[in-house]
């Protein structure tokens, strides 16, 4: 996958929601749903993938769900994007070619390098940011406090719009 999809975006609001939940109590995935707007089905696939890597626990009965297999500081934003994520990579020729992803014209292209530092710095971001920062975050700006978790927008396939006003700061 090239970028991060939809599948490693909602694995980071699943595993922030479980780093906001008072007192790590277990939050239900049920829960999740209902207040992002993110389908059950869909979330059930990603805490499986996030379960088999070690970063969830399922807790059994009624009062059951799913927390954090280590405190919110311990884990970082690139570990839950390496978990639901085949690789990152802004476009394909930022891979290694030993991957056999990479096209034949890597060795002259130009812009090569500016992919690749591109993927650098999204790991390097993404690994120094943990679910901490998230949750502070998200509690900071009122965004998501359990009980009012944001909706998740929908994402077309056109891709985000950047407001060039914003970016020239």
């Amino acid at each position: 996958m090239l970028g991060i999809s939809t599948r490693g975006h909602y694995g980071l609001v699943i595993m922030t929601a479980l780093a906001m939940a008072t007192e790590g109590k277990p939050l239900s995935l049920a829960r999740i749903a209902e207040e992002t707007g993110i389908s059950l089905g869909y979330l059930e696939q990603i805490v499986s993938t996030l379960k088999e890597n070690g970063l969830v626990e399922s807790i059994r009965g009624a009062k059951g769900g799913y927390i954090l297999a280590e405190a919110p500081d311990q884990i970082t934003a690139l570990q839950v994007i390496l978990a639901t994520e085949r690789e990152i990579a802004p476009i394909s020729c930022s891979l290694q070619p030993e991957e056999g992803v990479c096209c034949d014209r890597v060795d002259y292209c130009p812009t090569v390098f500016l992919w690749g530092r591109l993927e650098q710095q999204l790991s390097l971001t993404l690994g120094d940011t943990t679910l901490a920062d998230l949750a502070r975050h998200g509690r900071s700006t009122k965004q998501g406090t359990l009980g009012q978790l944001p909706a998740v927008p929908q994402i077309s396939n056109r891709g985000p719009r950047i407001d060039v006003a914003q970016t020239k700061a």
